[in-house]
């Protein structure tokens, strides 16, 4: 498969994640308090990405300065 079509097929993955995100929230919250909700889905993404960050050996940033800039653009 060429990148274009991995990068394509990757693409459509994550329209069709965003698409059905609206009304899985919108449902779940019937249930949940959004904090809760929220707390839920921070926790699970973390999971998540942990052990890719892991075995992709990501280097994260030595500087102090490169350190805050990360956790701004992470925050936005």
């Amino acid at each position: 498969m060429s990148r274009r079509t991995t990068a394509y097929l990757l693409l459509l993955i994550v329209s069709v994640i965003w698409g059905t995100a609206s009304p899985v929230v919108k449902y779940t919250l019937q249930w949940f308090d959004p904090w809760i909700f929220l707390t839920y889905r921070f926790l699970i993404s973390t999971l998540i990405a942990l052990p890719y960050l892991w075995l992709a050996r990501v280097k994260f940033p030595k500087k102090t300065a490169d350190t805050s800039l990360v956790l701004l653009v992470s925050v936005l």
